[in-house]
């Protein structure tokens, strides 16, 4: 009896590790999340601040940091056409417009699809950067039915920022805009999951790309952008 108790002393850590991930079956990290008390989060969808404020994660404990950019410019959004429940998805690669991929071989579908379309490569996504408390992840997880939709990657954000002078001469200034590059997760559409529902144009549109207006700091690159309030009409 009191080897068994030494025994179970010995694996209690690993024990409980398998007690939470058994409880969170999306969240087979939780024991890692719970390293630290928050984790930056980079969003690109409806958990964004002009969006609807019941999906806010604001109002679930997170922290707004700031407005970012995929530091990489091998993401492609779409747009699945749901009306006011329309929500986007991002894959990952610089294959995603291939003409062998999966969903791109469907002829029928393809040759529906508008020529800009076709011509249209990955780029970057613009997003927003949060400090998110790692319970909340378990809930965020099961929304995104992380490891069957979507997958829970750490990229790299660019995070753009100005310092805030002040000298007794002129007065207060800004600087010039700067940057800084920071790990953060974002969930990523799982490519074995939505290769084959992406069909050129039907019910998954491509998202709007655009051009920055203004070529500084780390605005010198197209973009995807998702905003509800903007039809996605597949036009830069």
């Amino acid at each position: 009896m009191l080897q068994a108790l030494k025994e179970f002393w010995r694996f209690k850590p690993a024990y409980q590790r398998w007690v939470q991930q058994s409880r969170t079956p999306f969240t087979p990290d939780i024991a890692r999340l719970q390293l630290s008390t928050h984790w930056l989060l980079f969003v690109y969808d409806a958990q964004m601040r002009h969006h609807s404020i019941d999906s806010n994660l604001i109002s679930s404990g997170a922290e707004f940091e700031s407005a970012g950019f995929t530091y990489l410019d091998n993401y492609s959004m779409f747009i699945h056409d749901l009306g006011k429940a329309s929500y986007p998805v991002v894959l990952q690669g610089n294959d995603v417009w291939v003409p062998n991929n999966s969903y791109i071989k469907r002829s029928k579908l393809l040759s529906k699809m508008k020529k800009e379309e076709k011509e249209r490569r990955p780029c970057r996504i613009k997003g927003e950067l949060f400090s998110v408390p790692y319970e909340l992840f378990i809930t965020l997880d099961e929304q995104m039915q992380n490891g069957v939709q979507y997958e829970r990657t750490r990229v790299e954000i660019l995070q753009p920022f100005r310092y805030h002078y002040y000298n007794s001469v002129i007065g207060s200034y800004v600087s010039a805009e700067q940057h800084k590059i920071q790990k953060a997760f974002m969930y990523l559409g799982d490519r074995s999951y939505w290769d084959k529902l992406v069909d050129g144009g039907w019910s998954y549109k491509v998202a709007n790309e655009y051009t920055p207006g203004n070529l500084e700091g780390v605005q010198d690159r197209n973009y995807y952008y998702y905003d509800n309030r903007i039809k996605q009409n597949n036009s830069k």
